[in-house]
């Protein structure tokens, strides 16, 4: 396929880029406050030839349709931070006390969450969260004693988001969760 795009723009023969699609508004799940723009990841793509403002590529992979006009985004360095996954945190441990937040979007959403869903939290590297990090998810009822679900996983951060996969459950996940750093 041909990419607009090329040696001026930063594009190199043999660099592999992800092909992402502009998604909707992400609101948070309890305020309703504005959190960002969901990008939906529709493949990845390597460079074969880059002139100077073209370039020429072939797709590698692809996980949904792709569409003229999807943009490319570098491939992160994503390390493989679920080799070896923690227990679950028991019924009766108290909070770490650490950085807490919310899963406040999944492309994987029907019903309710489970093991291996991605998902979306609002906290991210400029909150110490890091790829390889552990997030304990949790729902707190009033009168009730806080229930703790399950375990994500990160994968990848943003400034103030992170995407990671749900690698433990005791129980279905909901968008609105809490979350906190382990």
């Amino acid at each position: 396929l041909y990419v607009v795009g090329g040696t001026s723009t930063g594009l190199a023969a043999g660099d592999t880029y992800m092909i992402i699609e502009q998604g909707e508004m992400i609101t948070h799940p309890r305020t309703g406050e504005t959190i960002g723009r969901h990008y939906h990841y529709q493949g990845q793509l390597r460079i074969l030839c880059a002139e100077e403002t073209r370039s020429r590529a072939i797709i590698t992979q692809n996980c949904r349709e792709i569409h003229v006009g999807a943009r490319l985004k570098p491939m992160p360095q994503i390390p493989i931070p679920i080799a070896r996954i923690p227990d679950v945190p028991g019924f009766c441990d108290s909070p770490t006390g650490r950085i807490a937040g919310y899963i406040i979007d999944s492309s994987d959403w029907d019903l309710a969450l489970g093991e291996g869903n991605l998902v979306q939290v609002n906290i991210g590297q400029d909150d110490q969260i890091q790829a390889g990090d552990f997030l304990t998810v949790f729902r707190e009822t009033p009168g009730e004693p806080r229930q703790v679900l399950g375990e994500i996983g990160i994968l990848t951060t943003q400034s103030h988001t992170a995407t990671g996969r749900i690698v433990g459950m005791r129980r279905t996940m909901l968008i609105g969760d809490s979350v906190e750093a382990r």
